[in-house]
Parts: C-alpha cells; sequence; structure tokens
C-alpha cells in the first residue's frame, strides 16, 4: 500500500517481487475453481474437460475420456453397476480378448463388460455402461475414436450413445457377432452442450444365460473443442478437404472428394472411414477413362510448422487412413516438402485390402514443411485410391492425450 506524503516529491516503486522457499499457492475459490496439479494456477470449473487445456500440464483434461487404461484410475469414465464394466489386465477365465490394444500383451489394460443373467435386474432389456463427464460444449466435427473387441452372440449389442441438452441419440451400433480381435470404430458426436458420451453392452432378456462381453481400450476424443475443427494438415474430408488441395500444375489429374462407391467396378472403397457408412466423404482418385497408366493426383497441405505445445517433436506422428484395392492399383506415395527439397515418407504399391488400413508415419522435426499424397494410375482402370482420417498428434502429457504436433504459418 502506497500513501501520498506532504509534497510531490515523494514517488515509491517496487519491483521484482519474489518468494523463497515458501511453497506458495493460489487460495482458489471451492465453489468456482478447482488448482492445477503441477503449477499454481486457478482455473475455473466449467474449463474442465472443455477440450481447451488451461493447465499447462493438461490435468484438467486428465480425466475428460481419453484413455488407454495404462495410468491409475479410468480417466473419468463411470460406471452404471460397478464391478461389472471394470478395468482388467491379460486373459481372464472364459472371456475377453487375452490382451489389450495399447501394449498388446498380457500386462495392459483395458475396461470390459461381461453379461450374465446374475448382473442384470431389468426384465425387459440389459444394459452395461460406462459414461463420460458432462462435457460443457463439443464442436461440429467432434468424434469418439477407439478400439473394441467382443463377443456379441446372436443379438448382444454394442453401443455408443450421446445425450445432450438438446436430447439423446445413438451414435454408433454394432449387433451380434464378432471375432474377438481388437478393431477400430468411430462414431461423430457432433455439436451439443452439456454432452455425455456412454459405452454401452446390452443382452435381450431372453438371452441372460449366454455369457457375451465387450471391451475396449485406447479411446480418443478428437476435434471436440467448439473453436476447432481440425488441427494442422489433419482432415476427415466431412465438410470439406480442409488444409488439402489439388495441384495445378506437375501433375495430370485431381483427387475427389466422394461419398459411397466409387464409380468403376470391383474397386475403390463403399464406405468412407471416419462413419464407415456410405453417407461419410473422404478423398480419392479415379482411375477409369481418360486417365492413362501412370497419371499422377497430387494433393498438397498448407505450410506447417512444429508447434511449442510438442515437447519431444520427434514423437509427432502422421496417421492416416488408405484404402487400395483393385487388380490394376498403381502407387500411393506420401511426400514431406520443406526448403531443401523433397523426402518420400511412404511408398505403398499394388492392392492392399478390400479395407482401410492404417498408416502411420513419424515426423522429424525440420523445419516448415507441407504434406503431399501423390496417388499414381496403374495399368488399368480397376485402381481407385482412397485416403481419409488425417492426423498428426504427438502423446504426450496425461495417458494417450493426442496433442497437434504442427500449426500453420500464415
Amino acid at each position: 500500500r502506497g500513501t501520498i506524503g506532504s509534497a510531490y516529491d515523494g514517488d515509491i516503486a517496487i519491483d521484482d517481487v519474489a518468494f523463497h522457499n515458501c511453497g506458495l499457492k493460489y487460495l482458489c475459490n471451492t465453489t468456482t475453481e478447482t488448482s492445477c496439479e503441477t503449477e499454481p494456477k486457478c482455473i475455473n470449473k466449467t474449463n474442465i474437460c472443455d477440450f481447451q487445456p488451461q493447465c499447462k500440464d493438461g490435468t484438467d483434461e486428465t480425466n475428460c475420456g481419453t484413455c488407454d487404461f495404462e495410468g491409475p484410475g479410468t480417466c473419468g469414465w463411470t460406471t452404471n453397476h460397478p464391478g461389472v464394466f471394470k478395468k482388467m489386465a491379460g486373459a481372464q477365465d472364459y472371456y475377453g480378448p487375452g490382451y489389450d490394444h495399447s501394449l498388446g500383451t498380457g500386462e495392459g489394460h483395458y475396461m470390459i463388460a461381461e453379461s450374465n443373467w446374475w448382473h442384470f435386474a431389468d426384465d425387459n432389456h440389459t444394459m452395461e455402461e460406462i459414461s463420460t463427464p458432462v462435457f460443457a460444449t463439443t464442436g461440429k466435427r467432434c468424434r469418439i475414436r477407439m478400439y473394441y473387441a467382443a463377443d456379441l452372440g446372436v443379438n448382444g449389442t454394442m453401443t455408443i450413445s450421446v445425450k445432450n441438452d438438446a436430447g439423446s441419440f445413438i451414435a454408433l451400433s454394432k449387433t451380434g457377432n464378432a471375432t474377438g480381435n481388437w478393431t477400430f470404430v468411430t462414431a461423430r458426436l457432433s455439436e451439443g452442450t452439456n454432452v455425455q458420451v456412454t459405452i454401452g453392452l446390452s443382452i435381450a432378456s431372453s438371452e441372460y444365460y449366454e455369457s457375451y462381453w465387450l471391451a475396449v481400450d485406447d479411446i480418443r476424443f478428437t476435434d471436440c473443442d467448439p473453436g476447432h475443427l481440425n488441427g494442422p494438415g489433419e482432415c476427415d474430408f466431412e465438410l470439406d478437404t480442409c488444409d488439402y488441395s489439388n495441384l495445378e500444375t506437375r501433375d495430370d489429374f485431381d483427387w475427389t472428394r466422394h461419398q459411397g462407391p466409387t464409380p468403376s467396378y470391383n474397386t475403390g472403397p463403399k464406405t468412407d472411414h471416419t462413419t464407415l457408412t456410405d453417407k461419410g466423404w473422404y478423398y480419392y482418385i479415379e482411375t477409369s477413362y481418360p486417365r492413362q497408366p501412370g497419371d499422377t493426383a497430387v494433393a498438397q497441405s498448407k505450410w506447417m510448422t512444429y508447434g511449442n505445445t510438442a515437447s519431444d517433436a520427434e514423437q509427432c506422428t502422421l496417421e492416416f487412413w488408405y484404402h487400395m484395392m483393385g487388380n490394376h492399383v498403381g502407387s500411393l506415395n506420401v511426400f514431406k516438402y520443406t526448403k531443401k527439397g523433397y523426402t518420400l515418407l511412404r511408398n505403398l504399391t499394388q492392392a492392399q485390402s478390400d479395407d482401410w488400413v492404417e498408416g502411420r508415419i513419424p515426423l522429424s522435426n525440420d523445419g516448415a514443411f507441407k504434406l503431399e499424397f501423390e496417388g499414381i494410375r496403374g495399368p488399368e482402370y480397376e485402381g481407385d485410391i482412397a485416403i481419409d482420417d488425417i492426423v498428426e498428434g504427438a502423446r504426450n502429457g496425461p495417458p494417450f492425450l493426442m496433442i497437434i504436433c504442427a500449426q500453420l504459418l500464415s
């Protein structure tokens, strides 16, 4: 507190205020605020699980559903019947996948529910569920991505449902049978307020004596920040082509944003990868007439550089999904372009699978760069190539939190 003296020549100044060996913390308003774990900062409770880290250590977003279940707890997931949908490791006596997806070993953890008649009290329908905390808001592109393994029998069902202020809906449903192997699924959650996501296993009451099970692992929420559509270089092609555009020179034809099967027989995907339906969109090259063998199409991103949020740039990874099916598939090349020139990151040739396949490529930090996806037409028309769900992220901070490792250059 400064107090004015008797005349004008009485200025008072202070500088370099510091405390030593005190271990001081902010005294947060416990009604409306909470504190970060590793920094002296108070944040409003409405900022928890809003997909925008307010704490440098990310602890305000730690227990918000994104999880590989390797750390303590379940990352905010809660169950309607404690002890039935539970965190486990390794093989169970007579059910379960036997190993997790994150580590691929019996020591890795996952969440699993088993359906037996003694677990349920509802005479008409049965459901075991795990649910997220309530998210204050979610953006238009908000999506859950996860792996599941299951034995759903004949009528067992795995669902991903969403409840918000506007109501509730089923984002994804899988009924009957499963191989028991880990399978990737994704579902759009869309924008909303006071959003809660639930994963459930249900059986008909007539199947009380059957033993079904559902396991989930590596759950991730992406593009859920209402102010964030896609990260730099990322795209699911649902609304547009994001940061990607076709070259005007140096190639022969263009990539096309498309939904449903491609026009050519016996080639191309039937669905996109994002929604796994014929309503979803992807990027592909059409290789029928007038295309000729060896013709190329190049989709190029905007300039990007590595962001400050990745503490270790070597962790940065490009993840994308590709579809290459047909008797005459040519090549898909992924390039990284810098001021020093081109680096070939991945070369894929000939038919790979009549399914979407994941590609993962480490990205080293060597300055500003662009990404290019080059599709090359094979000898005949049965050679459509498609890409979808391009993501760039780094594993850092809380368990399985994928952070953006690149930022756009203006």
